[in-house]
């Protein structure tokens, strides 16, 4: 089925039976189909010619944040790739926290650009997770390996039906006898499930409005400037009407032969993260009053950012990964 909306007014009880079908086969469904965006650049820049066998040895070309996810729900990876030769595909390997590895590769024959898709099983506590990106060519022998580039790539959570019982998130799935079931006496606790649940939903996958990335070996958003330069800057659409949080994941620091601090801040309509200090991945979290302080209209707003980047000793250091979450 696909999810209707409903009006939290009409959750109590008493309400027509049908009314409290379409609610509680909504509850469910909204688990099993918000999908959630966690990280997306259509520029990566990324490319090699590496081919070990054993993926250790083979660099990590980009990485970004995993927020929350306590339930665990599989991260979904969508890349486009190629390879100067087709007869060695080339392999994107994900890992995330350090462990939990999943592959996916191009498919052989040939060098034309295309999407490929594979899905990383997630475990731990539901906290904040690196997510680490490796590109490799298919292991060979050739004295002149073919070079592998990663144009463009996706991920986001890809849910699925939720488990009996109380999950770690919080969310209470409900059972297919009360959702089917006519007559079905509407308790406290089963009105307190389909209001809750969306909120579970919402909190434990917190949504990336915007994000970029570039490969980590790279110097392209780089500055060795000791005060504030623009890196990168454009345009998003505030998503929510009321005074809301919004959580700001940078990578940043040195080349890998540097040893400087990074020191980067985003304005956010006007609004700044302050300085952001130090290198690897660091956060900060920024207060936005919503699109619309009245009840006149629900249109959004579109608003600036600027991403600036400082060295703390003048020489070169780069912002590796930008990602904006709207937070809970």
């Amino acid at each position: 089925m696909a999810y209707v909306p409903a009006n939290l007014d009409a959750v109590r009880p008493g309400v027509a039976a049908t009314s409290w079908g379409t609610m509680a086969s909504n509850h469910n469904e909204l688990y099993a189909t918000a999908a959630c965006h966690v990280f997306s650049d259509t520029n990566t820049n990324a490319e090699t010619t590496d081919r070990h066998s054993t993926w250790a040895n083979n660099g990590t070309i980009l990485v970004f944040k995993l927020r929350m996810n306590a339930d665990n729900q599989p991260l979904r990876i969508m890349a486009r790739m190629k390879t100067t030769n087709g007869t060695y595909p080339a392999q994107l390997q994900a890992m995330v926290g350090g462990a939990d590895t999943a592959v996916g590769s191009t498919s052989g024959g040939s060098t034309a650009y295309e999407w490929v898709t594979f899905d990383v099983s997630l475990t731990g506590s539901g906290l904040d997770r690196t997510v680490e990106l490796k590109l490799r060519v298919t292991p060979n022998s050739e004295g002149s390996p073919p070079v592998a580039t990663l144009d463009a790539v996706m991920a986001y959570i890809k849910p699925a039906a939720p488990g009996a019982g109380v999950l770690s998130s919080g969310f209470i799935s409900l059972n297919s006898t009360v959702v089917a079931g006519s007559g079905y006496p509407i308790s406290t606790e089963l009105v307190e499930r389909v209001t809750d649940g969306p909120r579970r939903i919402a909190v434990d996958r917190p949504i990336c409005l915007l994000s970029f990335a570039d490969d980590v070996r790279s110097v392209r958003y780089a500055t060795s400037s000791t005060v504030n330069e623009i890196i990168y800057c454009g345009m998003l659409y505030l998503p929510d009407r009321m005074s809301r949080d919004y959580h700001i994941s940078t990578y940043q620091g040195p080349p890998p032969s540097g040893s400087d601090t990074a020191v980067s801040e985003v304005v956010i309509d006007g609004v700044s993260t302050g300085s952001i200090t130090g290198n690897g991945f660091r956060s900060a979290t920024v207060t936005l009053a919503g699109y619309q302080q009245d009840n006149t209209g629900l249109q959004s707003r579109l608003v600036p950012f600027t991403a600036y980047l400082r060295s703390s000793s003048g020489t070169p250091v780069a912002l590796k990964t930008l990602q904006i979450f709207r937070s809970q």
